[in-house]
């Protein structure tokens, strides 16, 4: 019977044959299998939100509710950018696209409340947050939990595979994988270890609720990796000496 994992990623709902080529072209995942092990880098709380005068003080990805009351674009040709003036209770930041500004600005709308998320940065004496994530409140899932930050590149987040759009493409994967994912250890080895469950772990790992999870599911991920590294070892030095007898 053939293995859901073997499947091409072209077959994956919102990859296609183009995207797919940029998969495979970009990070090497042509199947089901390399996008399930294309884990994430690190995780970002989404549970709370941060002011804008907190902004200074936070090095990291933060999520802020406000709206926008103004945009603007300057420069001319391959230099033009687009400004949007992001206020909250608290305080004003500017966001800012380089890349497919009259397309983000057809898109925006003044007054109306937003979900940012992105990583502030300090330009000149002014702090502003470069090709954010905007989402009308009214279309928010609130995360519970801590979302995951995958590798990318420039490429594929031009065609919206950034870490939030391959995060989603991995979010339809998983709901077709529940009970067919091959779990190699024996149950004594498992309990023996305290170990999660191959398919738990790559869930918890994919779509964490809390820190514990994460390391939980890293753990295990790691356990197995190291344990087969030590086995093909161990069976290369077995083999080596049978040769020399």
């Amino acid at each position: 019977m053939p293995n859901i994992l073997d499947t091409a990623i072209e077959f994956l709902k919102g990859v296609g044959p183009h995207r797919a080529e940029l998969l495979r072209n970009e990070l090497g995942i042509t199947t089901y299998q390399d996008l399930l092990e294309h884990y994430p880098y690190r995780y970002i709380d989404r549970s709370t939100y941060t002011s804008i005068k907190d902004l200074p003080y936070v090095d990291n990805y933060v999520q802020v509710k406000g709206w926008i009351d103004s945009i603007k674009e300057i420069g001319i040709g391959r230099s033009k950018k687009l400004i949007a003036r992001f206020k909250d209770e608290t305080g004003s930041i500017d966001l800012i696209w380089f890349q497919g500004g009259h397309w983000i600005k057809s898109q925006l709308k003044i007054s109306e409340t937003y979900q940012l998320f992105g990583k502030p940065k300090l330009y000149g004496n002014a702090w502003n947050i470069a090709h954010p994530e905007l989402t009308p409140f009214s279309e928010v899932v609130r995360h519970t939990g801590f979302q995951p930050l995958y590798p990318s590149t420039e490429k594929l987040s031009a065609k919206s595979l950034h870490s939030r759009g391959i995060e989603k493409i991995i979010n339809t994967l998983l709901p077709q994988l529940v009970g067919k994912i091959e779990e190699p250890f024996s149950p004594w080895i498992i309990e023996e270890h305290r170990l999660l469950r191959k398919e738990e772990a790559i869930f918890k790992t994919h779509q964490p609720s809390s820190l514990q999870e994460i390391e939980r599911g890293r753990f295990r991920l790691k356990f197995e990796e190291m344990f087969f590294l030590q086995l093909e070892l161990l069976m290369r030095k077995g083999k080596g000496e049978k040769e020399i007898r």
